[in-house]
């Protein structure tokens, strides 16, 4: 661990970002444009991206606002049932395209012969991370997940083609993976080609029955020798996709045609802060550095270590390699007889800096899971008050027979080297955040700007949790958020008062 400074520490690498947006005020801006491409610039230099979907993931407002964009625009990068039916309710935003261009790699879409449609400012769904472009007289769907395709194509092979041409199957790569590792459960010849496209549902009527299912989902999987794994994800009520059905009859989003569950991660739940009005933004900014900040003086730089002269594990943690250093062993005759390389990266850093922020009180875009069946009930069965309330989580009851209104754990079935999953004990280092331990967590990542909805598309089943399994955890809450005395993070975390009360998004614990 870092060294920790008994005075408000920020960390040196993110000092420069910060003076930046505290030096100038927003009416020093002659148009939000001018705004928007200042913040832009800095959250660049500042590294403060995804580092798993480096294209769709960004902080900065690559979102043009409807009011900027020339009616003329409109009418060309907008289909007229869309338009009909409103933007707005669909969900749907413009883009920028100077400021894709600042960040985005072109030349993908120029071999597909869409650079063109990249000229003006065009539509995109947010939740998905496709572009809605008019291209020959038509509307193709173009998608900001680059990253993702390559890793399914490493799954499926050859099925690729037929997989890319049904909208449904895109975002159903959980629900794949159940049919392919769970068929005894959630495999059902009765079921249409679409219901299997999309995540199974199991009713749960007692923790006997919910433990057992656990154990069996995770023994189907010994097939995979360790390479994929179940996590779980509880929660208290399950929020869904905005009703598009309208524009899916219009031929218009052919993805549509399912109102998935939203995992729409933190950061992004609240997305008009992002690029909203100049003086807010500015202190949203403001306060993710000072968590940002925070975390670095915490963790300090990350690093792997390999054998020696071993590869950087990049399957794992993405790119954005710094540098690395190897130490070697010699005997007394000069042989080698040990050693190690250290790998520093930017990319592991990234998702060390998330861990800490996600569990501590700051919004992120990743989703957080759990390894285990029993935590991830707790959270199920108990609804968080807010920072600084007294509880901190209450006890959770529900009743009636609509199952949708029901508690729900999801069930997912990841692997490092084709997800964006990360064990947190790859993260914590030394084992100094002792929530993070209790928690048995993880950090799935993906989720973005342009792609908010991105972990929705790993479900492979859902839980629904009968009223019985109310107040049958053992688990106590100081359990899962452990005091200041037991864990180093909080206790260091507790000094720095910028990301206290003052900040949009304080600290958190008991």
């Amino acid at each position: 661990m870092s060294q920790i400074n008994e005075t408000d520490p920020i960390g040196a690498s993110l000092l420069y970002g910060r003076s930046v947006f505290e030096a100038y005020t927003s009416d020093q801006f002659s148009s939000d444009a001018s705004y928007r491409r200042f913040a832009r610039n800095n959250l660049k230099s500042l590294g403060l991206m995804n580092p798993v979907e480096s294209h769709a993931m960004l902080y900065d407002t690559i979102m043009l606002p409807e009011s900027e964009v020339s009616v003329e625009d409109r009418t060309h990068g907008c289909p007229q049932p869309i338009a009909e039916i409103g933007i707005d309710k669909l969900g749907l935003c413009w883009i920028d395209p100077e400021a894709l261009r600042e960040h985005f790699e072109l030349s993908y879409f120029t071999e597909m012969g869409l650079g063109e449609a990249f000229a003006r400012p065009f539509l995109c769904d947010p939740f998905y991370g496709l572009a809605i472009v008019p291209v020959g007289g038509r509307w193709v769907h173009a998608s900001f997940t680059l990253d993702w395709l390559p890793r399914r194509k490493a799954v499926i092979g050859d099925q690729i083609l037929a997989y890319l041409r049904d909208p449904s199957r895109i975002l159903g790569d959980g629900a794949e993976a159940a049919r392919l590792f769970w068929s005894d459960l959630v495999d059902d010849p009765g079921r249409t080609a679409l219901a299997q496209a999309t995540p199974a549902e199991l009713r749960i009527d007692s923790m006997d029955q919910l433990r057992d299912l656990a154990i069996a989902l995770k023994q189907k999987l010994a097939l995979t020798n360790g390479n994929s794994k179940v996590w779980f994800r509880g929660q208290v009520s399950e929020y869904l996709t905005l009703d598009r059905s309208a524009a899916f009859a219009q031929g218009c989003l052919p993805y549509a045609n399912v109102r998935d569950a939203s995992l729409v991660t933190s950061l992004y739940r609240n997305a008009g802060q992002i690029g909203g009005e100049r003086a807010a933004y500015r202190k949203f900014l403001i306060d993710i550095m000072a968590w940002e900040s925070a975390a670095e003086t915490v963790f300090g730089p990350a690093w792997v270590d390999v054998p020696l002269y071993g590869d950087f594990p990049e399957a794992e943690f993405g790119d954005g390699l710094e540098f690395s250093s190897t130490q070697v062993a010699y005997d007394k005759n000069g042989n080698v007889v040990g050693g190690r390389t250290r790998h520093t990266t930017f990319a592991k850093s990234a998702w060390q800096r998330g861990l800490l922020l996600q569990q501590y009180g700051c919004p992120t875009p990743f989703l957080d899971v759990t390894s285990s069946i029993d935590i991830a009930h707790w959270f199920a069965t108990h609804k968080f008050e807010g920072a600084g309330s007294s509880p901190l989580y209450s006890d959770h009851s529900w009743g009636g027979d609509d199952l949708n209104r029901w508690p729900t754990i999801y069930c997912f079935i990841l692997a490092p080297r084709f997800h964006p999953i990360v064990e947190s004990t790859r993260l914590n280092s030394d084992d100094v955040s002792t929530r993070v331990l209790r928690q048995h967590c993880g950090l799935l990542g993906g989720g973005g700007l342009l792609a908010r909805n991105y972990a929705a598309r790993y479900i492979g089943l859902k839980l629904r949790l009968h009223p019985s399994l109310a107040g049958q955890s053992k688990i106590a809450i100081e359990d899962l958020f452990p005091a200041a005395d037991t864990d180093l993070v909080y206790r260091e975390l507790l000094k720095i008062s910028k990301i206290g009360t003052g900040n949009q998004f304080p600290l958190y614990g008991i």
